[in-house]
């Protein structure tokens, strides 16, 4: 006790209230009841460097993976698929084979509209998937109007890692048909190009109807639809070569055969901005995929889009002029 008073009497008022409430006191190696205070003296703190491996020992890196276009669009929700504009083609009698961009988009919701119509911002925020382009004969362009053109279709995977390179991933073959009313109803083929794997993985009908635009997709040789395509054919955007942005919109709503659920995906037209749309003829379109579906059924919705272009929305340029609605009734049946 005698030692402990004569410690405290020689320390400050604060160490006095620490001895009178219990407290150990300060860890003091000196002091003769240091090891009784503290059993176990506190221990200085060392910062711990990482270690270093010497020169010629392998070290980690984290490896990339390259993905194969189809778990690519596995992953994706939705598309961008843009056109690109052949100005010449607006103001002369040329007729170019039509190439297009896919820009891909991992989460997009129907109930969600867009906030900005600006596509040129749409596309930054997006990568560029797919590349397709059209193989077609002169005499097939110059001759024979768009909605009946035979033309074959390639796309194209544009891969980024390890390298940045380009492979064929999907043919499109389209026949012509002498489309009239019921009969020899046009049809486009889609098959998997990727390797030395070539085999069918469906096709797309367009089915006649009085009023309205159907499409009815088809997963491999089955002969029952999985899903239908139906746009109302009263939109303004049919009929009216306004360039504004309400105007020119187009919706096309996916469902599937067999279901109550309604409304499960959407296919849309829309805007391409004011230069474009005065100068070219190359539209814009966005595809939102039915959640849960597999890579081939995408890829039949990626070719439903660029029928739905050919069938009703490229022009006749010779003729210099916008398709009217008495036009339109011809191509619609």
């Amino acid at each position: 006790v005698s030692t402990q008073s004569t410690w405290a009497t020689q320390n400050t008022w604060g160490q006095k209230i620490r001895i009178m409430a219990n407290y150990p006191p300060p860890y003091d190696p000196n002091m003769p009841y240091a090891q009784a205070a503290y059993p176990n003296p506190p221990q200085m703190y060392v910062p711990v460097m990482p270690m270093i491996p010497p020169a010629g020992y392998p070290q980690y890196v984290k490896q990339k993976r390259a993905y194969t276009p189809m778990e690519i669009l596995d992953k994706l929700q939705s598309l961008f698929i843009a056109q690109k504009a052949q100005y010449l083609e607006k103001f002369t009698c040329f007729e170019f084979e039509n190439e297009y961009k896919v820009y891909g988009k991992k989460e997009k919701k129907l109930d969600k509209p867009d906030k900005k119509s600006d596509i040129k911002k749409k596309k930054k925020d997006k990568r560029v998937y797919f590349k397709c382009k059209e193989h077609s004969t002169c005499c097939m362009r110059y001759c024979v109007v768009p909605s009946m053109r035979e033309f074959s279709m390639s796309v194209d995977f544009k891969q980024r890692y390890p390298e940045k390179a380009t492979y064929s991933f999907l043919k499109l073959k389209r026949e012509y048909t002498c489309t009239c009313l019921c009969c020899y109803r046009p049809v486009i083929e889609v098959k998997l190009d990727y390797g030395s794997d070539k085999r069918k993985i469906g096709y797309v009908m367009d089915r006649y109807d009085c009023c309205n635009i159907v499409l009815d997709l088809f997963l491999g040789t089955s002969d029952e639809a999985l899903y239908r395509i139906e746009g109302n054919c009263c939109q303004c955007g049919f009929h009216f070569s306004c360039p504004c942005g309400p105007c020119k919109k187009v919706i096309f709503d996916v469902y599937k055969m067999g279901s109550s659920k309604g409304k499960v995906g959407e296919i849309a037209k829309i805007w391409s901005g004011c230069a474009k749309e005065l100068l070219s003829n190359a539209d814009n379109f966005t595809a939102i995929f039915p959640p849960g579906e597999n890579w081939e059924v995408k890829a039949l919705f990626m070719a439903s889009v660029l029928f739905i272009d050919y069938r009703y929305f490229e022009e006749k340029n010779d003729s210099k002029q916008e398709l009217t609605i008495i036009s339109h009734f011809f191509i619609f049946t």
